[in-house]
């Protein structure tokens, strides 16, 4: 029996699969006779493909009398119905079914979703708020509501009942947010932020004493990357509830990830101006620190803006005092004597001192020596520089600074013409579990394969090298001299396109964005399929979107590089910048 119940099921759906209705409902029909329960749907849906409205009518009336709790019968009943152009008593069938839940919340789930699968939304909605009503106390269905509006497009209506979920309890906080931030993505011109922004300042001002609609606010105008209004926002909630300032810290780290350099200052300057008593107060004065040093170095600064940051480097040692504990205080001081303010024996002078500070930490004492390696190289004392690098990589052999040491003593070879050493240690590096460090290795090994090679003549790579050592030792009208010399002498060579790039490079340093870009463009223009197209269009795009503030160009190269460089190193990055300025929310 069991068996040719299966055989006739099997056979049924196949039939109804290849829209053989009728051959469908026959075997339907004869499995719903034996199982009513188990086949019902099966068979109603049959009839109502076949139109067989009356037949239909009265199974779905036979089984409402065997169980009346079943609600969604009523709504099958309804269909039945409308399809029969009687809409009045499908309206009834409709309202019975409303009017007979119970406090039970599967049971008015269930009845929604029976209105949903016959697309009847504003039903949905009062099932709902019926069903709010038996169980107000319990659940009240703001998350079944929210998407219902949704759906509806009825937006602030959706908003309403995300909001109303927080009053469920704090434990809500975070699916209500998971839920917006789907939302807000999808929202090009912002009309559907500035909804749930006008509700969540009602919320703030009717509700002050509900940190978590203030918690809201904030998290939106972070979504928005709106970082001034989220520092106002949470500067206030910080002062009314007396906080130790951990809510700024984290929102300073946001904002400098993203390059909003002026609020990150903002935040550090706020927590120092709490005072030496507050728990965050040394790490903010460095940290702010570190924020200042990058707004002003990755723009156009002066001489002015480097001394101005100088003095911010001194007046802070002279707070917390010279010690361990301030090492990246004492090292970014002395990275700016070095390269920056041609102060290069105060800055060693400094470094040495360091290094003999006790509680120094071993991983610490090693970035101290390659930075006081790279000021030997600056300052053309390279047997200095590559004795402090063999060191570092020596002691830090299992080490990633092992590998950065490696690396560095590589292009130092690379800096002086030996080019073979140097070849051999980028070989190595290439395979390093860093991928800043494989790429860099990588990037430099092409400039040394494809411009060394058995027949090439090394003197315009020696040039090269010499020039590119002018160029971190800050000789930059020396550095484009050499470089166009490079030209003048081999017109044709191979190097034409890193020639144009390192000048851009020069340019870009000395701020002159303007011919940096120009050179960029030349670049792409004549060499746009060669190895350093995307490292050129990348920079591009870069300058657009930091330095002139072109957003539409820049995301307009950052696009090209995904289409016409798919396998660049850069893809990832740029996806991201895309996606940053487009508004989109990333992970």
């Amino acid at each position: 029996m069991l068996a040719q119940t299966d055989t006739d099921e099997k056979l049924a759906r196949q039939f109804y699969e290849q829209q053989e209705y009728d051959k469908a409902a026959d075997l339907f029909e004869k499995l719903y006779s034996k199982n009513p329960s188990a086949y019902y749907t099966d068979y109603f849906d049959c009839l109502l493909k076949l139109k067989e409205y009356k037949d239909a009518e009265k199974i779905t009336k036979k089984q409402i009398r065997k169980d009346p709790s079943r609600l969604y019968l009523y709504v099958d009943l309804g269909t039945v119905y409308e399809l029969m152009d009687e809409p009045q008593k499908a309206e009834k069938e409709y309202e019975r079914a409303i009017s007979n839940l119970t406090a039970d919340p599967d049971q008015v789930i269930m009845l929604a979703t029976s209105f949903m699968n016959s697309q009847k939304s504003d039903l949905v909605v009062k099932t709902y708020m019926h069903g709010r009503k038996l169980l107000r106390e319990i659940y009240p269905f703001n998350f079944e509501l929210a998407e219902v509006y949704e759906k509806k497009g009825d937006y602030p209506a959706m908003i309403s009942e995300y909001l109303g979920a927080l009053d469920l309890g704090d434990a809500y906080l975070q699916q209500v947010q998971n839920s917006l931030q789907d939302f807000i993505v999808d929202d090009p011109e912002n009309k559907k932020s500035e909804l749930l922004r006008t509700q969540l300042l009602k919320k703030v001002q009717s509700n002050p004493d509900r940190v978590l609609y203030a918690e809201m606010l904030i998290w939106l105008y972070l979504q928005e990357k709106d970082f001034g209004a989220a520092f106002f926002q949470s500067k206030a909630l910080d002062k009314r509830l007396k906080q130790d300032g951990s809510r700024i810290m984290s929102l300073a780290q946001v904002a400098a990830a993203n390059r909003n350099y002026d609020v990150a200052v903002k935040c550090y300057q706020y927590i120092v101006s709490k005072g030496t008593e507050s728990y965050f107060y040394s790490y903010a004065r460095m940290e702010l620190l570190q924020v200042m040093n990058k707004k002003i170095l990755e723009s156009a600064y002066t001489r002015q803006d480097i001394l101005e940051l100088e003095k911010l480097y001194q007046s802070t040692l002279a707070d917390l005092g010279k010690s361990a504990a301030v090492a990246t205080v004492i090292k970014g001081l002395a990275n700016l004597e070095a390269f920056y303010l041609n102060k290069t024996d105060q800055a060693i002078e400094r470094l040495q001192e360091l290094l003999n500070m006790p509680q120094l930490p071993q991983k610490m004492a090693g970035q101290v020596k390659l930075e006081l390696g790279d000021i030997y190289l600056f300052s053309g004392e390279r047997w200095e520089a590559t004795l402090l690098y063999s060191q570092v990589e020596k002691a830090f052999h299992e080490d990633l600074l092992g590998q950065e040491a490696k690396f560095r003593n590589a292009r130092l070879s690379y800096f002086t013409g030996d080019f073979e050493w140097a070849q051999g240690q980028l070989t190595v590096l290439k395979a390093s579990t860093s991928k800043l460090i494989a790429n860099d290795a990588l990037e430099l090994s092409l400039l040394i394969t494809d411009n060394t090679g058995l027949d090439s003549n090394m003197v315009p790579m020696m040039i090269y090298a010499r020039a590119d050592l002018l160029h971190y030792q800050n000789q930059d009208s020396l550095a484009l001299v050499t470089l166009d010399s490079i030209t003048s002498q081999f017109p044709s060579h191979p190097l034409a396109d890193n020639i144009i790039y390192k000048k851009a490079q020069i340019y870009k340093k000395r701020g002159d964005e303007k011919r940096s870009m120009e050179l960029y463009t030349k670049l792409l223009d004549e060499h746009g399929e060669d190895i350093l197209g995307d490292d050129a269009l990348f920079a591009l795009a870069e300058l657009e979107e930091i330095y002139m503030k072109d957003i539409e160009k820049a995301k307009q190269h950052y696009q090209e590089i995904l289409t016409k460089y798919p396998g660049s190193l850069y893809t990832v990055e740029a996806r991201k910048r895309f996606r940053a300025l487009r508004g989109d929310k990333l992970n």
